[in-house]
């Protein structure tokens, strides 16, 4: 499991010291410090050599590379009209997670069937504008456990995306290699 963050416009000491707390969050909350990524804090050879300056954003290629391998996308938005990369996620095939309070989001995702889900999404509660979250009942830990729970049901469910893990798991190079062709070449003749 990792967490990737897209997060632009991170340059300033508030967004610096937000990254810090979310961490900080993470690492309390069970994650290991390689398990959370933020694309602000990422360095790479492409950015050096076209002046790229990661912190003010990802280049849209290399959002849909991460679409096109990840599973779920969680749109915690407390104000969003229509989000382009929610649907940028959903023609990726991600699971959708979206935020039940944001009514525009119900277009997309559907009217709720079950008390976490429609036919297209699974909703949590994040909050809104005019209707901010004061208190987790009974704490936000506990929020945080009973979500990932039902989250990881919803995921367990879906046959499409279990093809689709056991294949980005089990059939890279690297591991086709490990587990195939390496004990090959151990043999003793």
């Amino acid at each position: 499991m990792r967490l990737i963050i897209c997060n632009s416009y991170s340059n300033a000491e508030n967004e610096k010291k937000q990254i810090c707390d979310l961490v900080d969050m993470g690492l309390g909350l069970g994650l290991a410090e390689k398990d959370l990524t933020f694309t602000s804090e990422l360095t790479s050879q492409w950015c050096q050599s076209n002046n790229h300056d990661i912190q003010l954003g990802v280049p849209r290629k290399v959002i849909l590379d991460l679409m096109r391998v990840s599973d779920v996308f969680i749109l915690p938005s407390v104000s969003e009209a229509c989000s382009v990369i929610m649907l940028e996620a959903g023609i990726s095939k991600n699971l959708m997670v979206l935020n039940e309070d944001l009514y525009s989001l119900h277009e997309f995702g559907g009217q709720g069937v079950t008390q976490n889900s429609s036919d297209r999404a699974v909703y949590f509660s994040f909050g809104s504008i005019t209707r901010p979250i004061v208190q987790y009942t009974p704490s936000e830990e506990a929020w945080f456990t009973d979500h990932a729970k039902v989250l990881i049901n919803f995921l367990a469910q879906d046959k499409a995306l279990q093809f689709f893990r056991q294949t980005r798991k089990r059939y890279t190079p690297d591991f086709v290699y490990a587990s195939q062709l390496e004990p090959l070449l151990r043999r003793p003749n």
